[in-house]
């Protein structure tokens, strides 16, 4: 190896067999810069195999939480000992992983004296600055201790630039190459005569704060809605009391769950969907919004995290989370305005062709790492 060329230790999680947040970032990450001649990665992967991706009790996260500390500093030590590494970017979640944060950046700074980069994957940071928080105050620790912070949208780097914090980037998730392939030759006109009216998709973890029990109350109260599919691992609790909320409309056979699926299976769902609905309370970069954006399917999402600016220049329709009321107009008004709908649909479709491709996101990653 040249000397030229930077070593990058990337600390993330990734499991292929699994999709999601953080995961689907390290996977285009290491796909990039697989055969680059100035950046090598060093892949050092946080996925627990035991933790499920549904929600557990707090206790079980407490010793997950410390499983996984030991098991991060263990290949952390070696790594840092048996690699030449130049640079350290470290991805994190914030909440109760801040500890574990703080100990890592210890040892890479402190110890081994490397340069490192903690990439914030999620979006309330504009949320705990307003409350000032315990957990907001650690995160402000942590960013005068490090090197340089990624943040995912433009909220939280102007909340963290008012605190005099240094070395804030915002750099947004780029769009998958597999998306972009499956997606290439999508005429975003002509697919929007092919989509079933009345048809409302959600993909993601069924759980109540991605807004599902609010969505099935709206679109149960709304007539246009013929059916909503429900892409995404669940637990029979919940699907037995969405069920019932479902009954609002007379029956429940329009509600239609379809479970957790291959990425790719989910793409003719984007394609033929009226609606592509998420209406989280918390989010930080949602790929499933860039994926329906890719199939230039018509949005409607919550004001959180970075979605606001994905879904800029007409390419989606932004309500206040828990707003049922809010969502129930803003489905009834695309399925009524197909013109609208479209057009929304369309503009989506250009805007993460031109804003979120993989070149011009990775190009910021690189242009970083040379900084430092």
């Amino acid at each position: 190896m040249g000397s030229n060329v930077k070593n990058i230790l990337l600390i993330s999680p990734y499991n292929s067999r699994k999709v999601g947040g953080i995961g689907t970032w390290s996977k285009s990450i290491l796909e990039y810069f697989s055969s680059g001649t100035e950046f090598k990665i060093v892949f050092q992967n946080t996925t627990n195999p035991i933790r499920n991706n549904l929600p557990r009790t707090k206790i079980f996260r407490i010793l997950v939480g410390i499983e996984d500390t030991i098991v991060v500093l263990i290949k952390l030590f070696f790594n840092l000992c048996f690699r030449d590494i130049d640079v350290v970017h470290y991805t994190s979640s914030a909440s109760m992983a801040l500890s574990k944060d703080r100990i890592i950046i210890f040892v890479a700074k402190q110890l081994f004296h490397k340069k490192f980069i903690i990439h914030w994957h999620f979006g309330r940071i504009p949320e705990l600055a307003l409350v000032r928080n315990s957990e907001y105050r650690k995160i402000l620790k942590i960013i005068k201790k490090v090197d340089a912070s990624i943040v995912l949208d433009n909220k939280s780097l102007y909340a963290l630039q008012a605190e005099s914090c240094q070395n804030i980037y915002c750099i947004p998730n780029p769009i998958t190459d597999s998306v972009i392939q499956a997606a290439k030759n999508i005429d975003a006109v002509a697919i929007q005569k092919d989509r079933e009216r009345g048809v409302v998709l959600f993909v993601g973890h069924v759980i109540r704060n991605k807004g599902i029990y609010e969505l099935v109350t709206a679109c149960a109260q709304c007539d246009l809605v013929k059916r909503l599919i429900v892409v995404g691992p669940y637990k029979q609790e919940d699907k037995s009391n969405l069920m019932l909320l479902a009954k609002i409309k007379g029956d429940s056979t329009w509600l239609d769950f379809r479970g957790e699926l291959k990425r790719e299976d989910v793409y003719d769902y984007y394609k033929k969907a009226s609606i592509f609905c998420l209406p989280s309370y918390t989010e930080g970069f949602p790929y499933v919004i860039l994926e329906s954006m890719a199939f230039a399917c018509p949005i409607v999402s919550t004001d959180v995290g970075a979605i606001p600016e994905m879904l800029s220049e007409q390419s989606g329709v932004v309500i206040n989370p828990k707003d049922i009321h809010g969502l129930t107009f803003a489905i009834e008004n695309l399925l009524h305005d197909k013109s609208q709908a479209d057009s929304f649909g369309i503009n989506a479709y250009k805007r993460v062709m031109s804003c979120y491709s993989v070149e011009s996101i990775m190009t910021q990653f690189a242009n970083l790492w040379r900084l430092l």
